[in-house]
């Protein structure tokens, strides 16, 4: 169907997705969307627009398509723009929205900027930086407005499954580069990082709403497993409450910007073949100034199932601290001044069962049923019940089995 609407757009609304009307296509965005088609330098220009289902990819935000197709005076043009709008706060007490949305904004329209021009600056070859999309100007804190980078190529893992090992290695490569140009940003502009990215603290408020909602969501994750395995996750649940606060908000220790959400559906990537050849990370609502093995913990725990680690775990590892190394060395900085190698054991063996806490109560989102998922938009956090996927008991299980051998359970 397609239809004029007041502004002079014309909108084609697709059959088979969720936009069936006008007004599911908000105001503040077609006049953000005029703004783009003006700058563009469109004469003639035909808008569609489609509503796309989070099939629980996506708990805290409504997602739009829109495909401008027209002319220019230099010829024909098409533009393919990817659309967060925010969602309420309402039923989310103990998480932030507004400030996560604050948080990505920031992100998209200010420091990733200046993490691009420190890496021109330092002559990076463009195959070895870190890759961000591109953010429209129109951007503002109730959309976020970016370029589909779906429509050259790029897709999201399929969240229920295990990640592949080259997906693996590019995206470790990918935030680690992130976690580099921290430090560069730091040493370079301390007075603009003191005053920006010190600041950027958890978006969580660990109250008793939020004890609540972690004894819920540990309550689904042991929905799956047997008698034995289910009394080792009530046993965590305790240290969940005690410890995971002070892992995001205690600073006393060796910090940089961390992604803060760094899992694999936040991550698009590229295939040639059966290969992924190249990956950007997304989604930067969670930043946070905390440790850099927070992010590298979520990630493996995340995405991977017992197996990948039995395999892969230590050269990832490896691949971690040697990528920030090479990286800083394009900024004339020693790895060794920054995060060096025993610094990093020693916390990787310190902290890591931040990946067991975070796996207990964050798989059963991971793993939401594709037909359940949990919206966090119309439920309480705290009372909401959901299923999950076939393979959450196999994922958990394999992670407690993991700690048990490792001596942390």
């Amino acid at each position: 169907m397609q239809v004029e609407d007041k502004n002079g757009f014309s909108i084609k609304y697709e059959k088979n997705l969720e936009i069936k009307k006008d007004e599911d296509y908000p105001l503040k965005l077609k006049k953000s969307v005029k703004e783009i088609i003006q700058k563009e330098g469109f004469t003639d220009n035909k808008i569609t627009v489609r509503s796309i289902p989070s099939d629980g990819g996506n708990c805290l935000a409504k997602l739009f398509e829109i495909n401008i197709n027209g002319k220019t005076k230099e010829g024909n043009k098409n533009m393919d723009i990817f659309v967060k709008q925010i969602l309420s706060d309402q039923m989310l007490t103990m998480f932030s929205i507004t400030d996560a949305y604050i948080k990505e904004v920031f992100a998209y329209s200010e420091l990733l900027k200046i993490y691009d021009k420190l890496q021109i600056e330092a002559k990076i070859p463009y195959e070895e930086r870190f890759k961000f999309v591109k953010c429209y100007e129109e951007t503002d804190r109730e959309f976020i407005i970016l370029e589909d980078i779906s429509k050259k190529g790029f897709t999201t893992p399929d969240r229920l499954k295990p990640i592949s090992l080259d997906f693996a290695k590019l995206s470790i490569e990918q935030i680690a580069k992130f976690h580099a140009l921290s430090f560069v940003l730091e040493k370079k502009h301390p007075d603009y990082f003191n005053r920006k990215v010190k600041c950027q603290k958890h978006c969580f408020t660990f109250d008793e709403e939020w004890n609540k909602f972690i004894d819920n969501f540990c309550r689904i994750s042991m929905k799956s497993l047997d008698h034995e395995m289910k009394k080792k996750v009530e046993n965590i649940i305790p240290k969940i409450l005690e410890k995971y606060p002070d892992y995001h908000l205690n600073t006393n220790t060796l910090c940089c910007l961390c992604h803060g959400d760094f899992r694999s559906n936040n991550v698009m990537m590229k295939m040639n073949d059966d290969l992924v050849e190249e990956v950007m990370l997304l989604d930067f609502q969670i930043i946070e100034y905390s440790c850099p093995l927070n992010d590298l913990f979520y990630f493996i725990f995340s995405t991977t199932d017992q197996q990948f680690r039995k395999d892969h775990l230590e050269d990832l590892k490896n691949l971690y601290h040697d990528t920030l190394g090479d990286f800083l060395m394009y900024f004339d900085m020693d790895v060794n001044d920054y995060f060096p190698r025993k610094t990093f054991d020693r916390l990787y063996k310190e902290r890591l069962d931040f990946g067991l806490l975070t796996a207990v109560w964050f798989l059963p989102i991971v793993l939401a049923d594709h037909d359940d998922a949990p919206d966090f938009s119309s439920q309480s956090a705290a009372e909401m019940n959901f299923k999950t996927d076939g393979s959450m008991k196999g994922r958990l299980e394999g992670i407690l089995h993991d700690f048990i051998q490792w001596g942390y359970l």
